[in-house]
């Protein structure tokens, strides 16, 4: 295992071409802060160096609070944002390796680094979408996702999924809720999120109801109507 030096004190850090991406960045981006020995511990826990962008906001950041807080970037900070934490590498940092999430948006869709067991290639950043049950690979590294979310495209990619005044929404948030929306935007009654029931809810739940629905959706034929069981 490489020590904290090896990992933090390296040329070429990738850290400064973040921050004046945040700089540049379209959105308000809030960098949550941390203490530096959890960012430091979460950084040894990853095994990546301060060159990468996992290991930059690891080091440098409690996460990243990206356009109002619609998308929450991790770092190294208190759960649900701290990279290894997330990833249980916490725990058991020799577990055989999978998809890396490294980012969420309220809504509990997901953005994982692809392990090769996902849609596209090994390496690329893929998110699982909620109104389609499906992990969708996005074709761009970490280091390309992360200055990705800092331009209008963040706003499109989620445009379908937004309504008026969700900024106020968000706004009230803790770290540690995101927004349960209910009929489910998968469904034909859940298309339009202007009207369906909104409420805060543990983001924990919200990572991972959608992957638990997918297996209970799987084969239906569009149309068929079905009751959702949620937990035990």
């Amino acid at each position: 295992m490489r020590t904290l030096e090896e990992l933090a004190l390296i040329e070429e850090p990738a850290w400064p071409y973040i921050e004046r991406a945040i700089a540049g960045a379209v959105y308000p981006v809030t960098v949550v802060p941390s203490d530096s020995s959890q960012r430091e511990s979460a950084l040894v826990q990853l095994q990546v160096t301060a060159r990468s962008g996992l290991g930059a906001l690891a080091l440098e950041t409690g996460g990243l609070l990206v356009d109002h807080g619609w998308l929450r970037m991790l770092g190294g900070g208190d759960p649900p944002l701290n990279l290894a934490v997330a990833n249980g590498l916490e725990s058991t940092p020799d577990r055989p390796p999978g998809p890396l999430l490294t980012a969420f948006d309220i809504l509990g869709g997901k953005y994982a680094i692809n392990d090769g067991s996902l849609p596209g290639s090994a390496g690329e950043v893929c998110y699982f979408a909620p109104d389609e049950l499906a992990w969708l690979p996005m074709e761009m590294g970490h280091l390309d996702f992360v200055t990705w979310s800092f331009s209008d495209r963040l706003g499109q990619f989620n445009e379908h999924l937004r309504w008026d005044g969700w900024q106020d929404e968000v706004a009230d948030l803790r770290l540690d809720q995101g927004i349960a929306v209910y009929p489910f935007p998968f469904t034909t009654q859940g298309q339009n999120l202007a009207e369906v029931s909104r409420r805060p809810a543990p983001i924990g739940e919200l990572l991972t109801i959608w992957e638990h629905l997918a297996a209970q959706v799987s084969g239906l034929p569009d149309g068929e109507v079905f009751e959702f069981r949620v937990g035990d």
